[in-house]
C-alpha cells in the first residue's frame, strides 16, 4: 500500500503515475483506454492529470460508473470529468458518454454494450471504495450482484438498482474492471482503511471489494488518512 500524509501529495503521486502508464501505451499502441471512478475523492487527481501534456486526442477515457442524470446535473461524473480532467493540456481527451437522454437506461445500456469491446480490454484503471465496501457502483444491496461480480460474465456495462441508492446507475462489471492491465485503488480516510486491512485479513466474501482483490491481487492501492 502507498499511503500518503495528505491528499495533495496522494493526488500528485498518482496523477504522475497515471501519465507515466499512458505516454508508455501510447508508444506502443495507437489507443489508450483509461478508466476513472467519480465522486468527490479523484478531483484533485484529475486536476493534476490534465496538466501533463500528451497526446489526449488518442485517449479514451470511461467511466467506472455513472448515476442515471444528465450531465449538466452536478451529480454527473461525466460532468466531473469534463470540468476537472478535460481542460488545460487535455482538452482534447475523448470522454465516452453512457448518458442518453432520448433512450431509457436499459436501451441506453444495450446500446453501449454493443461498442464495448472497442475499448477493451481497459489499459488503466483506477476504482474508489465506499464505506460498505462497494467499488465502482457494485454494492451489496444491488440486484443481480452475483452476474455483475461473475468473472465468466462478457465484459459489459451493467444496470444498477439497489436499495440503498436513491437513483439508478450503471456500472462496469468485474470482467471489464479486472481485465485492465494496471489497476489502482484510490482510499482516503482512516475508517476506509479499516475496511481495507478486514478485506485482506479475512477476504470476506460479503463485500465486493473483496472480490476485487481476489482478482487483482496486483492492485496498487493509494492511501492517504
Amino acid at each position: 500500500m502507498n499511503c500518503f500524509d495528505d491528499n495533495v501529495e496522494q493526488s500528485k503521486t498518482l496523477a504522475a503515475r497515471l501519465a507515466s502508464d499512458i505516454s508508455d501505451y501510447l508508444n506502443h499502441q495507437q489507443r489508450v483506454s483509461l478508466c476513472l471512478p467519480g465522486g468527490t475523492t479523484p478531483g484533485p487527481v484529475f486536476d493534476e492529470l490534465s496538466r501533463v501534456e500528451l497526446d489526449w486526442r488518442r485517449v479514451d477515457v470511461l467511466l467506472s460508473d455513472e448515476r442515471w442524470v444528465s450531465v449538466n446535473s452536478p451529480l454527473s461524473n461525466e460532468a466531473l470529468l469534463r470540468d476537472r480532467l478535460a481542460c488545460n493540456a487535455a482538452s482534447e481527451v475523448q470522454i465516452v458518454s453512457y448518458y442518453d437522454q432520448a433512450d431509457t437506461i436499459r436501451d441506453a445500456t444495450l446500446v453501449f454494450n454493443q461498442k464495448i469491446e472497442q475499448f477493451m480490454p481497459l489499459d488503466i484503471c483506477v476504482l474508489g471504495m465506499g464505506l460498505d465496501g462497494h467499488f465502482a457502483s457494485l454494492f451489496t444491496d444491488m440486484e443481480k450482484l452475483e452476474e455483475a461480480l461473475d468473472l465468466n460474465a462478457e465484459n459489459a456495462l451493467v444496470l444498477v438498482d439497489a436499495r440503498s441508492q436513491p437513483m439508478m446507475r450503471v456500472s462496469l462489471n468485474l470482467t471489464t474492471l479486472a481485465g485492465a492491465k494496471k489497476q489502482y485503488l484510490l482510499v482516503r480516510g482512516e475508517d476506509k482503511k479499516m475496511v481495507l486491512e478486514t478485506v485482506k485479513d479475512s477476504m470476506s466474501q460479503t463485500l465486493p471489494v473483496s472480490y476485487l482483490f481476489a482478482q487483482c491481487p496486483e492492485i496498487e492501492v493509494y492511501y492517504a488518512g
